[in-house]
């Protein structure tokens, strides 16, 4: 029973990184004001 609470743990931590990953890469903890001070670097194409 207790590998079994241990896989639960692992899967709850896993989707709590993947949620806090997504929301980093979309920029909700960056303020407006802040993404106009910080210049963007072309990108190449």
């Amino acid at each position: 029973m207790g590998e079994n609470i241990f896989v639960g743990v692992l899967c709850v931590v896993a989707l709590a990184a993947g949620i806090w990953g997504w929301w980093m890469e979309r920029g909700f903890f960056t303020s407006k004001k802040e993404e106009k001070e910080v210049p963007h670097l072309p990108e190449d194409e």
